[in-house]
C-alpha cells in the first residue's frame, strides 16, 4: 500500500534574539506537520501553483488561537472553515465544538488539512472526514499562497528526520517563516495522531489507537518534533517504540512555498495584533512579580 502524502508543513516564526516571538502566541523554529493520503486530494500540487497569481501584496500568516489557550485550559471554538477560506488557500488547525474548556463546554473534532478548495479534518483513529464551511476551529494557521515559489529541485530527494526537512525549508524560504506543500512518500515506519474526535464519527472509525501504521489517512506528524505537545503526544506510546523516533521521506512533487513577512493573530473582536515578543513577556512577568512582592510588604 502507497505511503505517499500530501504535506502541510508550517514554520510560523523563527529565533530572532529579542525578537523572537514568544512561545505564548507561537513555536519559534519548530515544524509543524499535517498530512493526508495524496490520493485524497482531487488538486495535484503543480495544477494548484498554476492557479495562482504569480505575484501577491499579501505575506501575512493568519492565526486564529495560541499555545496559550491550550497551556491555560481555555480553548473554545473560535473560527469557522468559511471565515478562514475568505483569508487564505492553504492551513492546518485544530477542530473544536464549545463555548469554553474552562466550563468544561469544549470537544476538540481533530486535525484540520486545508488545501486549495479541499478542506478535512482527520479524527482520532487518523481517519479523514470532509469539513463542512459551518465547522469550527480552536486553532488554525493559515495563508494566502498567491505568490508563492514552486521549488523544483527537490523533487525525488530523500530526507532523514524532521529537522533535516525544517533546514532544507528553511533555505528555500531564506531563513523566514513559511508554509510549505508538497507530496512525499515515506521510508519506513512514521508516528501520527489526532487526539480530537466528535461523538458522531465513532460510526466511521475502525480503531481509535491507529497511530503506528502505514493504513493511516493523516495526522500531525510526531516524529523527531521537540513540541511540548507533541512530546506528550509521544510519552503515551510505548517507549521502546519511541525511542529516538523519527521518520525518512522522499519528495514526490514540486515544493509550494510560501513565505510569511508578518504573523497576524485574531483576537475575539475581529482584529489583529501582532504577536508578543519573548522579551516583552518576561520584562511584563517580572514587573507583574516585582508589583506582587511590594504589595505583600
Amino acid at each position: 500500500m502507497t505511503k505517499d502524502y500530501r504535506f502541510i508543513c508550517i514554520l510560523d516564526s523563527v529565533e530572532n534574539g529579542n525578537e523572537t516571538i514568544s512561545n505564548l502566541d507561537a513555536s519559534p523554529d519548530c515544524l509543524h506537520i499535517h498530512i493526508l493520503k495524496s490520493d485524497l486530494m482531487k488538486s495535484s500540487i503543480d495544477s494548484f501553483a498554476s492557479s495562482l497569481n504569480s505575484e501577491s501584496i499579501n505575506f501575512n500568516m493568519y492565526q486564529w488561537g495560541t499555545p496559550l489557550d491550550k497551556e491555560a485550559g481555555v480553548r473554545s471554538e473560535k473560527v469557522s472553515a468559511e471565515e478562514i477560506k475568505a483569508y487564505s488557500q492553504v492551513g492546518i488547525g485544530s477542530a473544536a465544538r464549545g463555548a469554553g474548556e474552562e466550563s468544561g463546554d469544549f470537544i476538540g473534532g481533530g486535525e484540520g488539512f486545508l488545501f486549495n478548495e479541499e478542506n478535512y479534518r482527520i479524527t482520532k483513529g487518523n481517519k479523514a472526514l470532509p469539513v463542512e464551511d459551518e465547522e469550527k476551529y480552536w486553532t488554525f494557521q493559515a495563508c494566502d499562497f498567491n505568490g508563492a515559489k514552486v521549488v523544483n529541485d527537490l523533487k525525488e530527494i530523500e530526507i532523514n528526520g524532521r529537522n533535516n526537512l525544517l533546514n532544507l525549508l528553511k533555505d528555500k524560504s531564506e531563513n523566514k517563516p513559511f508554509i510549505a506543500v508538497f507530496d512525499a512518500d515515506f521510508s519506513g515506519d512514521y508516528l501520527s495522531r489526532s487526539n480530537g474526535i466528535f461523538p458522531e464519527d465513532h460510526k466511521a472509525v475502525d480503531n481509535l489507537n491507529n497511530v503506528f501504521s502505514s493504513n493511516i489517512q493523516g495526522g500531525h506528524l510526531l516524529g523527531g518534533s521537540s513540541n511540548k505537545g507533541d512530546l506528550a503526544s509521544l510519552k503515551s506510546f510505548d517507549p521502546t517504540i519511541i525511542k529516538e523516533h523519527d521518520f525518512s521521506l522522499k519528495i514526490t512533487s514540486n515544493v509550494l512555498l510560501k513565505e510569511v513577512h508578518d504573523l497576524k493573530i485574531f483576537k475575539k473582536n475581529g482584529e489583529t495584533r501582532k504577536p508578543r515578543t519573548s522579551i516583552a513577556v518576561n520584562e511584563a512577568a517580572t514587573l507583574i512579580q516585582q508589583s506582587w512582592q511590594q504589595f505583600k510588604r
